[in-house]
């Protein structure tokens, strides 16, 4: 008798229970632990953990946040050009190898007396190639002469987070492009070994303590210069990232190159 008699409401309580778990789904704020939800698969999970450097290869298919330090002194007019000119090329590569999860940063540097002597061009945002070719039409090579110029301080300020380029997530493959043809100067003009080269391989050191990678590419009379050759592999190897020489300052195909023999897929 009790049952018959309490049917109804427990027929009323079963449709507004599933009414509020259906609308806990929809709205994702209510009762969530009983919604199957994308953002919290275990694919999303294992993606956001962090991305380790431990050797040469890389699983790009996490993603990649990719920032550009770019010497622009008037010795890299063709490094410059090919960056500008190249970018639907290599942005393409970095979109395959990423799945589509890629950001872009720019740091150009010169050789001016002005502190800082670097600029931020593009902070990281998802997918903004688009961005970054309109960045890299901000400026155009001038000054420097071929001396040393204070890449290494763009560095440090990354490493730092003393300059708003982005954070680098770390779920995704973190890498620094540094192209130049010059050795560091530490912001005087001037390189000193046993100093300037010492601190470079200081920065390399704590950039591998962050899961950064390096890509040094080296164009133009950096790539007969043995001071700039040693510094530059250094930060590749120190780094488990990758170094590349271009006389012509094809830098794209490099990064191109660069990104084949980095990643490998699951």
């Amino acid at each position: 008798y009790w049952f018959w008699a309490l049917l109804p409401f427990f027929v009323v309580l079963a449709i507004g229970l599933s009414l509020v778990l259906f609308r806990g789904c929809y709205d994702k704020e209510v009762l969530q632990i009983s919604c199957v939800d994308e953002d919290y698969s275990i694919d999303s999970i294992a993606n956001d953990s962090n991305v380790v450097v431990i050797d040469d290869n890389a699983n790009c298919s996490k993603g990649i946040d990719m920032v550009f330090i770019l010497d622009r002194t008037s010795s890299m007019g063709n490094g410059i050009n090919n960056l500008r000119g190249s970018i639907e090329y290599y942005a393409n590569k970095v979109k395959e190898v990423s799945n589509g999860k890629y950001r872009f940063g720019l740091i150009s540097v010169h050789g001016d007396s002005d502190v800082p002597q670097y600029t931020l061009r593009l902070a990281l945002a998802p997918s903004n190639e688009n961005d970054l070719s309109d960045a890299l039409l901000t400026f155009g090579p001038s000054g420097g002469g071929g001396s040393p110029e204070p890449t290494d301080n763009a560095l440090e300020a990354i490493l730092e987070n003393t300059i708003a380029y982005g954070p680098f997530l770390d779920s995704r493959n973190k890498i620094i492009v540094v192209i130049t043809d010059a050795t560091p100067s530490g912001g005087d003009d001037a390189y000193v070994p046993g100093i300037d080269d010492v601190r470079a391989d200081a920065l390399a050191k704590k950039a591998r303590s962050q899961n950064i990678r390096i890509f040094a590419l080296n164009t133009g009379e950096g790539v007969v210069n043995e001071s700039v050759v040693s510094i530059m592999k250094n930060y590749a190897f120190t780094t488990y990232g990758q170094y590349a020489e271009s006389w012509s300052g094809e830098v794209a195909s490099e990064i191109i190159r660069a990104l084949d023999e980095l990643c490998v897929r699951d």
